[in-house]
């Protein structure tokens, strides 16, 4: 759909017409809702220390005592 268009349906509506353009994840997500995300990817016996290093992997600036901080 072009630019100028007036979207049509609730799915035009909230999409996105410049995905490119759209901040990284770990600038719309909050520490908390990451940190939730890594948790359960890595299982019941994650620790913070691996959850640490999983958002270090994916370019989140992070220490373990900020991911302690949000642990629950």
């Amino acid at each position: 759909m072009p630019q100028d268009e007036e979207p049509t349906t609730a799915e035009e509506h909230w999409a996105s017409r410049d995905p490119e353009g759209q901040p990284p994840r770990a600038a719309v997500f909050g520490l908390p809702r990451m940190v939730l995300e890594s948790r359960s990817r890595l299982g019941p016996t994650a620790t913070p220390a691996e959850v640490c290093e999983e958002l270090h992997a994916a370019g989140v600036a992070v220490t373990e005592d900020e991911v302690k901080g949000v642990w629950t």
